[in-house]
């Protein structure tokens, strides 16, 4: 698990520079690889465990990338959360790893949004 989690944290660093389709393209490889590797040794609440902290570093990398409140108000409002709740939402001055848990946050980056 810790071998894991540092990998993942490797690739989804937030100061990487790298496009986000990029990261999640080589994260998806990384983990489709690992969970196969390691399939027979994980408990399913360990994996599930292990796919909700990926989902949430995978926000906190977009999170991070879209930098300004503007850029933040933006996205959300385009990801279909109201006018209100944006406003709480981005700007914020939590950190990005504390945002990437944020209700508002969670519900505008599900699984099946398309992010840009």
């Amino acid at each position: 698990m810790k071998k894991f989690k540092a990998k993942v944290k490797l690739i989804t660093r937030r100061t990487r520079g790298h496009s986000p389709k990029s990261v999640i393209a080589e994260l998806a490889a990384y983990v489709r690889g690992a969970f196969n590797y390691y399939e027979p040794g994980v408990a399913f609440g360990e994996a599930r465990e292990l796919d909700r902290w990926v989902r949430r570093r995978i926000r906190l990398y977009y999170w991070k990338q879209w930098g300004r409140p503007r850029t933040r108000r933006r996205k959300l409002l385009k990801l279909g959360i109201g006018r209100a709740e944006v406003h709480k939402a981005s700007r914020s001055r939590k950190g990005h790893w504390r945002m990437s848990h944020n209700s508002i946050v969670q519900r505008a980056m599900t699984r099946s949004c398309n992010v840009r």
